[in-house]
């Protein structure tokens, strides 16, 4: 449909030269005619003026049957293009419930009643992480970059996810986070909690104010950066924490997906901090959280144990 609007204008143009042609023709024969000095005589000396039509009409003849042609294609083309972006949109799950598009975004497509799209674990990886280890990818091009980590835990999802939401409890359960100030709190309609927060990280207690988003009941914990308050560390930074079931083993096996769809650090901070976070901060992300849930469900576990074991005592 692009090669047929090129076309049918490129022939729109040799039509309007063509008619710009035929009517400095048609002013030269009216020059003429008024030029002389016998206006008596002007019919016998001056070439018979013909109408428009007949100046250009032949010479226009195939640009018009030709340009009527393409622009048919245009049009036709155009049609099937805008019914193949709806179809494709419609695939891709962007049309919201009042019938317009939602803007894509650079990561996966997150939606509250569906599994977010996550990279395939091939089959070495696969038995990787059954066997305790963690799959890794990264790319990095100057300040700004992306990645993701995964890993199983031996807890239920839900265990894993009351961790993810404990923001209050950060610098308590993750290392290089010092402290924490909670904003806001609020709860949506639909169950979803938001809080916003800024943590002091690491030992150069560096600001990052961050807002979360967590849908227990999706398994999914989203976190952005909070744009109405600066600080000096990032400039940009959004992502999310996905739990499920892992594909094998028990039912109380979790496997977690931490997933940094894009991250800017501030021009501010030097380059040397910049490559130090850039090689230890996303494989250091996961490390607190399987014993601190592990240890979590193991406590529940002995609470279950001692609570069984207390009623059977009363009964006997």
């Amino acid at each position: 449909a692009i090669i047929a609007l090129l076309v049918g204008s490129i022939i729109s143009l040799l039509e309007l030269i063509a008619m710009l042609q035929a009517l400095g023709r048609h002013a030269n024969v009216a020059g003429y005619t008024l030029a002389s000095s016998h206006v008596k005589h002007c019919r016998a000396y001056a070439p018979p003026v013909r109408s428009m039509r007949q100046l250009y009409g032949r010479r226009l003849r195939p640009f018009r049957t030709a340009t009527n042609s393409v622009r048919t294609l245009s049009v036709v083309g155009l049609v099937a293009l805008a019914v193949a972006s709806s179809i494709h949109r419609l695939r891709r799950g962007k049309v919201n419930g009042k019938g317009g598009c939602k803007p894509a975004m650079d990561g996966p497509v997150v939606q509250q009643s569906r599994r977010p799209k996550l990279p395939s674990i091939l089959a070495a990886d696969d038995q990787g992480l059954r066997d305790g280890l963690k799959v890794q990818r990264q790319e990095r091009k100057g300040r700004t970059g992306w990645g993701y980590v995964v890993t199983e835990v031996s807890a239920p999802p839900a265990v894993v996810l009351d961790c993810l939401e404990a923001f209050g409890d950060y610098p308590k359960m993750i290392p290089v986070v010092r402290d924490v100030v909670a904003h806001s709190q609020s709860r949506d309609s639909n169950g979803a909690l938001r809080v916003n927060c800024t943590y002091s990280v690491s030992r150069f207690r560096l600001g990052i104010s961050i807002r979360h988003k967590a849908i227990h009941s999706a398994g999914l914990v989203r976190f952005d950066l909070d744009p109405t308050r600066s600080g000096l560390a990032l400039q940009e930074c959004s992502g999310f924490w996905f739990v499920e079931h892992a594909p094998e083993g028990p039912p109380s096996r979790s496997r977690v997906w931490l997933y940094v769809r894009r991250l800017r650090t501030s021009v501010l901070l030097p380059h040397w901090l910049v490559d130090y976070a850039a090689e230890r901060a996303l494989s250091r992300a996961t490390d607190w959280l399987r014993p601190h849930a592990e240890g979590q469900w193991q406590h529940q576990l002995q609470e279950q144990d001692h609570s069984s074991s207390d009623g059977q005592a009363l009964q006997s």
